[in-house]
């Protein structure tokens, strides 16, 4: 069974070339070439792929290709899926992944090569000249990282994905005849940066990826991942062109890029949606048990110490106690040291990139008609676009998988292989270890737990909110038919709109947004049915039930890692006496 197919890449370009990367230019540069965590000079994917983008769009002009054929390669954009806004928030992914290139070879050599080769060299210099006065036009000029000298020949190398489903002869001979339209990449290219070498594109056979051996295996498995490249995932927007990835990569994530390869194989899509694949959380590999985890809720900090309500009140003389929304990021990192948490953020890269214009091929911007629906959306002209990735170096990433072992035995099959078209930037993602998972604690009628989520859930029926329930009675609701009786709860909601409230509605009718309950919040709770109670620790919360098990309608299912619990994720009793943060940074 053919999972995708694999064709090698490899292009040179004429020394200079500009293609900013997200690292702050030094001392004397404006513009710092991209780089990946290697410190490799690279071509990045999403650069490549839009100059074969514009390269393709000229051959539609040309009737050389439909244009539907492109959407199918590349992807469709969003405003040009049709007037229904709940199928224009369906993401339409393309067959074709295109992967970063990496400097492999350059004539003539450097002094040093291989991934520490400093590749430095005198910047190359841009200047405008003021016509009225014959000098530098003032801020006209710019610095530009240039690692080579001027004509030296340097080689990127990389590999372009296709999708099972796609006759990889042909699609090889289409992309290979759109390469041959790219003559210069990168930016400046009206002065003679990034000139192509003519003939230089070399896209290679194809090559099939198949599944790895089946091996045994137990029905619920923790399993460790690595990540191939900087990923975004779970993005937040933050401005109108700048979204910020997410450490955490959702279950659903995975699961999705995983769906994309079950096509041929002989797993029902019923079987993958019943596997629950857990949220990956990120772990330093110099740390083995460190992983990140939310801070529990119920703790406070007074007196300069950290101290847990959840077993009951607690009282301090001297001061009141500030619960997380009123520490400062000192407090925070303060309690994780005195908790025994090592930090755990892997850093992050940004990129820009922005559409291009297959006639002129530089930098496409928006009709006025354009420009002011995006003035009303609050959103910036143009089609500049920044994001802030995830880059994986220096850390793994754990969770669960669980489900039938007949299943998930030809899942791993694939995951060991690698998962490709993970998020945006269509990482692959693969599974390096995993074993059984610990045995679930075996409960006992009448015993309490505390358990603390550490992904969001969406727990409770906003209709009875609207009805005036209270929180408390809410969650004790959906608590009681898992068989947990509700003691005490320190909990935190948020509102979840835009992408999920229009491809999944809440609600029919309009648009509406999901309320969910944020991690960290806790729950003590006492076990009145073992056998469902079992269920919640072993595999976490279930949306309240007036939400739908099916994926389609709900996102936030257990199944794609939604829901999930941790007990006593630290020792509450000690807490309740106070944790001293003397020497833990306050």
């Amino acid at each position: 069974m053919t999972l995708y197919w694999r064709l090698p890449v490899s292009v040179t370009v004429i020394s200079p070339w500009a293609i900013p990367g997200d690292e702050a230019a030094g001392t004397g540069q404006d513009i710092r070439l991209a780089r990946d965590a290697k410190k490799r000079l690279i071509l990045p994917g999403t650069h490549v792929k839009g100059h074969l983008r514009a390269a393709l769009e000229a051959m539609a002009e040309e009737t050389h290709i439909a244009r539907s054929r492109i959407a199918e390669l590349l992807g469709s954009e969003s405003s040009a899926r049709g007037p229904d806004w709940t199928d224009a928030n369906v993401p339409h992914r393309g067959s074709v992944s295109v992967g970063d290139l990496a400097i492999c070879a350059c004539t003539p050599e450097p002094p040093a090569t291989g991934s520490d080769a400093p590749w430095v060299g005198d910047p190359a210099v841009r200047i405008e000249i003021d016509e009225d006065l014959g000098s530098v036009r003032e801020g006209n000029l710019l610095f530009v990282e240039c690692p080579f000298s001027f004509g030296t020949e340097v080689t990127f190398a990389g590999d372009i994905l296709l999708r099972a489903s796609e006759d990889a002869a042909k699609t090889r001979e289409l992309i290979a005849r759109a390469a041959e339209r790219v003559f210069a990449i990168g930016g400046m290219k009206s002065v003679g940066y990034g000139r192509v070498k003519p003939g230089s594109w070399k896209i290679g056979a194809p090559a099939a990826v198949r599944p790895a051996d089946a091996e045994p295996t137990a029905a619920r498995l923790t399993i460790e991942w690595q990540i191939d490249r900087p990923f975004l995932v779970n993005a937040s927007r933050e401005s109108g062109n700048l979204v910020i990835g997410d450490e955490i990569i959702p279950g659903g994530a995975i699961k999705g890029a995983l769906a994309a390869l079950m096509a041929r194989s002989t797993i029902a899509p019923e079987q993958l949606s019943a596997i629950r694949i857990s949220h990956a959380f990120p772990a330093s590999d110099s740390a083995p048990t460190a992983w990140r985890r939310p801070i529990p809720l119920s703790i406070s900090i007074a007196s300069g110490s950290a101290w847990c309500h959840l077993l009951g009140d607690v009282e301090t003389k001297r001061e009141p106690h500030r619960f997380q929304g009123d520490w400062k990021e000192a407090e925070r990192a303060a309690v994780k040291t005195a908790l025994g948490w090592p930090d755990v953020e892997p850093e992050k890269a940004g990129r820009s990139r922005t559409a291009i214009d297959a006639e002129t091929l530089g930098a496409r911007y928006i009709d006025e008609d354009q420009a002011v629906a995006s003035a009303v959306a609050g959103q910036e002209g143009g089609q500049l676009f920044s994001a802030i990735a995830v880059r994986p170096g220096g850390h793994r990433w754990v969770g669960e998988i669980a489900g039938d072992a007949a299943v998930l035995q030809q899942v791993l099959a694939i995951a060991k292989i690698g998962i490709p078209w993970l998020g945006k930037t269509q990482a692959i993602i693969t599974a390096t270890s995993w074993q059984p998972a610990a045995a679930a604690s075996v409960l006992e009628p009448g015993s309490y737990y505390n358990l603390c989520l550490i992904t969001e859930a969406a727990l409770l029926n906003p209709e009875d909110l609207r009805k005036g329930t209270t929180l408390f009675d809410a969650y004790a609701s959906t608590l009681a038919r898992l068989g947990l009786k509700l003691e005490r709860s320190f909990t935190r909601e948020e509102l979840r709109g835009g992408y999920l409230a229009l491809r999944y509605p809440p609600e029919s009718g309009g648009y509406s947004p999901w309320l969910v309950t944020l991690p960290g919040s806790v729950l003590r709770v006492s076990v009145e049915d073992a056998a469902l109670a079992a269920q919640v620790l072993a595999h976490g919360l279930p949306p309240a039930d007036c939400y739908s098990e099916d994926w389609q309608r709900t996102p936030f299912l257990r199944e794609n890692g939604y829901g999930q619990v941790c007990h006593d994720l630290v020792d509450h009793a000690t807490l309740a006496r106070g944790l001293s943060l003397k020497g833990a940074g306050t």
